[in-house]
């Protein structure tokens, strides 16, 4: 217990330490700033700049002309918020001056910018201030000189932030799972690598979306059973189930699909239908396929929930008829739904609560949401469809997995040989 204790407090702190950076750079920064404390607000006066820094405006070439760049760059100081009113909004709007230092690709500079404290100059949609070592995206234009003439934070990156939270997740996985752990961190890589360089190539291939899915849920189900508890009959018995579940999931989804008139078409769908080089994409498919995959991780855990827990009755339970495997599996299938049918809808009424509270914002009453607004209307077609296939997923597993693990014989003649053996 201890020598876990001290594995977890490691892991926390690395992923901390990483996550703040490198002790190294924040010192640079802190030199940076006692360079930089006495240059004057114009950024244009270039007089006051380090001598490290190259000049502009006429004073040093540069050879970004006519064009705007991208920048990856940190924050060297961070003023203090103020409010400014401007033309385009009725409310005052807050800003922060900010200096980034840019060097890159040969470039390299302090140049001061104006960042805007709100989404869409909404005082109601506040952004956090930047600090001294945030790392920062700036797009600068140049006119034909190379002169700066204007310069925006496009966004924050948040590149360390996301690879410490996948240091901490995947640690976590191999320091509480062991062996076990690590085989379910390499299914999950072999997932998110098969819907990302499998089933979204195919379907910007032509391929039909539905059919693209389900045979890549396929495999997914399968190689990721295999690389968990091996190649047995508790594999062939979750994988079949779990299968038969996402496609009573697909099935549902399509035929309510239908008769609700539902198109899958969304602002998402907008703006991808007018991006170049893309196909025709079946919208309505394409939202079939997507509650095929969110159903699929919840269908993948009672699968094997189910298959695994009657293997071990078979295996324990000295031969155990097919008949009394079923009855267990569906008895231990019935806890497992009470809780499994929740996350699915919880998860589903989470990643649309904005959704609600917008159309609710606007006077729409409650039976107007669900059942007039489209996009409404779709997520809760996910949140069912999917936990019907979930709920399905249960008796197919446990029958195949009874008629694969049972015992033909009756198991009272077993239990009579056996009750002797010490295990």
């Amino acid at each position: 217990m201890k020598k876990f204790l001290v594995l977890l407090i490691i892991l926390l702190q690395f992923g901390v330490v990483f996550a703040s950076g490198e002790e190294t750079m924040q010192n640079s920064g802190d030199i940076i700033d006692g360079q930089i404390d006495n240059i004057d607000e114009s950024i244009t006066d270039y007089e006051t700049l380090p001598s490290d820094i190259p000049k502009q405006n006429g004073k040093k070439q540069n050879k970004y002309k006519s064009e705007s760049v991208t920048f990856k760059c940190k924050v060297v100081t961070a003023g203090e918020k103020y409010e400014e009113k401007v033309a385009y909004a009725t409310d005052a709007v807050s800003y922060q001056d900010v200096r980034v230092k840019i060097d890159e690709d040969g470039y390299s500079d302090i140049i001061l910018v104006k960042y805007e404290l709100s989404y869409y100059s909404n005082p109601k949609l506040p952004q956090d201030e930047l600090e001294v070592g945030d790392i920062v995206y700036v797009t600068v234009v140049f006119d034909e000189d190379g002169n700066i003439t204007y310069s925006y934070i496009e966004y924050i990156s948040n590149e360390r932030f996301l690879i410490a939270m996948v240091i901490l997740y995947a640690g976590a996985i191999i320091l509480i799972g062991g062996f076990k752990g690590l085989r379910a961190l390499i299914g999950l890589i072999i997932t998110i690598l098969a819907m990302f360089f499998i089933l979204v190539p195919l379907i910007f291939a032509g391929y039909s979306p539905l059919l693209v899915t389900i045979c890549t849920c396929a495999v997914v189900i399968l190689i990721t059973f295999i690389i968990v508890s091996g190649f047995s009959k508790k594999t062939i018995a979750a994988t079949i189930g779990t299968i038969g579940g996402i496609l009573v999931a697909g099935i549902f989804a399509t035929i309510f699909g239908n008769l609700m008139k539902l198109t899958g078409v969304c602002e998402h769908a907008n703006n991808l239908s007018m991006a170049e080089n893309v196909p025709n994409f079946n919208f309505e498919d394409i939202m079939i396929s997507g509650i095929i995959i969110g159903a699929l991780g919840a269908c993948m855990d009672v699968g094997m929930s189910i298959a695994s827990s009657i293997h071990e009755l078979s295996v324990e339970g000295y031969g155990m008829t097919k008949k009394q495997l079923i009855r267990s599996g569906m008895n231990i299938g019935k806890d497992v739904m009470g809780t499994m049918t929740n996350t699915l809808i919880l998860a589903y009424v989470g990643s649309s609560l904005l959704i609600i509270l917008l159309l609710r914002g606007y006077n729409f009453e409650p039976y107007q949401i669900f059942n007039n607004v489209e996009l409404v209307v779709e997520e809760v077609l996910r949140a069912i469809a999917g936990s019907f296939g979930l709920v399905f997923t249960i008796p197919i597993t446990t029958l195949v997995s009874s008629a694969l693990m049972g015992n033909g014989n009756n198991s009272q003649k077993l239990i009579e040989d056996k009750k002797f053996i010490k295990y």
